[in-house]
């Protein structure tokens, strides 16, 4: 197989140069893990993962060089099934028309809620964020793309100086979440919680035996169609449209380090959820429910805190919603709801000024 990597000189006030790359396979992993040690779910393997399980989206990678040493990297996908939250449904409906003819080129991390862009400090960021930026626009034009999308940045990055003209910053509704984890163990985190809480856990666990909900751990994800139907229940109640990438998801766990959390009660499936995690940090995932039977949301989520401890985790992140639960539990929302836009297309570019 033929990679297709390119090389691009550019004039700046550093001797900077941009390499990209259209599959993970391409570049040395001890290269790119080497722009970001232990950043969470920057991994090579994981972007690995993560082009596996969306098989639909083209992949494309720049890595910025000053001269031979990196200075910083993206990471972005050609998306044609990019599940939006568009309301009401017939316009959710047009919009994923529209994608799949004129696809999103998204900037991030897939499946964790971050940023795709690595930028170094000091005066040669915005030098970088602006090569990269631009760098990503061209590549746009040649894939017909409609817009070019840095999603989950922080608000610091959004206003950031570099940005090429016409990115425009938009600011979203639902931030995510993240608990560092600075205790040496789930019982010494939960000593740490207020009276309240620690109340909670044990109601939540004494319920939950009451009911007969059993949590289990899985190495591969068990009862699939089952747990799938819980799924799409969970994003029916929310209004979320389907993600695509679900079942890919599950059905390539080993390519990842992976937990698959089941809750049920005698033989019926009353929950799921999947842990995942790259470089000391864990995510949630993947969440199935059913409708009629309390507390297995929490007794899921307390044993993928104890799964976190177990495996050394120092940052769990829970994505956006359910503020007040989570706080309680010692997460914090994040700042990362912006998205930066721009497009290749003239009419489409007047839309985001419009918009912004």
């Amino acid at each position: 197989m033929i990679l297709a990597v390119n090389t691009m000189s550019l004039q700046t006030n550093q001797n900077f140069n941009l390499r990209t790359y259209q599959q993970i396979a391409g570049i040395d992993p001890g290269l790119w893990d080497g722009a970001a040690p232990g950043q969470p779910f920057g991994s090579h393997r994981w972007h690995s993962f993560a082009e596996t399980v969306m098989a639909d989206c083209r992949p494309f990678y720049i890595l910025v060089f000053d001269g031979e040493r990196l200075a910083g990297r993206a990471a972005f996908y050609l998306v044609p099934s990019e599940p939006l939250p568009l309301e009401p449904i017939f316009l959710r409906g047009f919009a994923q028309k529209f994608f799949r003819r004129w696809p999103l080129m998204i900037g991030r991390v897939p499946f964790a809620g971050l940023s795709g862009i690595v930028l170094p400090e000091g005066v040669a960021r915005a030098q970088v964020l602006g090569q990269v930026a631009a760098a990503a626009r061209r590549q746009a034009r040649e894939w017909r793309a409609s817009f070019v999308f840095f999603d989950f940045v922080e608000k610091e990055l959004a206003g950031a100086a570099g940005w090429p003209p016409g990115f425009r910053p938009m600011e979203i509704n639902e931030p995510g979440t993240q608990m560092a984890l600075a205790w040496p163990n789930f019982e010494s985190y939960l000593a740490s919680l207020g009276k309240d809480e620690r109340y909670h856990y044990r109601r939540i666990q004494r319920k939950a035996r009451e009911l007969g909900i059993v949590v289990e751990r899985h190495s591969r994800a068990e009862r699939m169609e089952e747990a799938l139907a819980l799924i799409r229940e969970v994003e029916r109640r929310h209004a979320a449209a389907p993600s695509p990438w679900t079942r890919a998801l599950l059905e390539n766990l080993h390519l990842a380090d992976a937990a698959w959390l089941t809750a049920r009660v005698g033989r019926r499936l009353v929950g799921c959820g999947l842990s995942l995690w790259d470089n000391g940090a864990q995510v949630n995932t993947a969440l199935g429910l059913a409708e009629d039977v309390p507390y297995v949301y929490f007794a899921l989520m307390y044993e993928s805190l104890r799964l976190a401890f177990e495996n050394n985790i120092r940052l769990v992140r829970l994505g956006s919603g359910a503020y007040d639960v989570k706080r309680r539990l010692g997460f914090q929302v994040e700042n990362n709801n912006y998205v930066v836009a721009a497009s290749p297309n003239f009419l489409l570019q007047q839309l985001i000024t419009r918009m912004t």
